[in-house]
């Protein structure tokens, strides 16, 4: 499986893409959380060990409850940004982003079934031409006229 994904994750790399949702607020109340956590795992005394668990786990259920609360309000934000602007297009491109990557894949597949006993490596792969709307025009089955 490796060998026919590797060469579509050469030709079409997944971009990384930032979590809409994520606010310096919530790194800010994270990092505050993890720090709570570390005080709280290295004391030894039992009293100060439990005000600290207390404290770590009012900050980590704060954390929690604010991480659901912005992600409910991106998502609506998000929401009105497509209806009010074009509904059809941010839809078609999150749709055919996804599929190009599986049409790439197929490809690649069909490719290395047709052409198994020859020694051909995959570099010398034919890249699909981009058209209208990300369709391939050129398929690899094609004969040249």
């Amino acid at each position: 499986m490796k060998l026919t994904t590797k060469p579509s994750t050469e030709s079409c790399p997944k971009r990384n893409r930032n979590s809409i949702w994520w606010t310096l607020e919530l790194k800010t109340k994270r990092s505050k959380t993890r720090a709570l956590r570390r005080q709280y795992q290295k004391e030894y005394e039992a009293n100060n060990r439990q005000i600290k668990k207390e404290a770590f786990k009012k900050t980590q259920a704060e954390n929690k409850k604010l991480i659901i609360k912005t992600k409910q309000t991106k998502f609506k934000e998000f929401i009105i940004n497509i209806t009010t602007s074009s509904c059809f297009g941010q839809i078609f491109k999150i749709i055919t982003e996804k599929k190009k990557r599986a049409h790439i894949t197929t490809q690649i597949m069909n490719f290395h079934r047709i052409h198994s006993k020859n020694s051909l490596s995959y570099s010398q792969l034919p890249l699909p031409t981009q058209s209208y709307r990300g369709r391939a025009t050129k398929s690899i089955h094609s004969r040249p006229q």
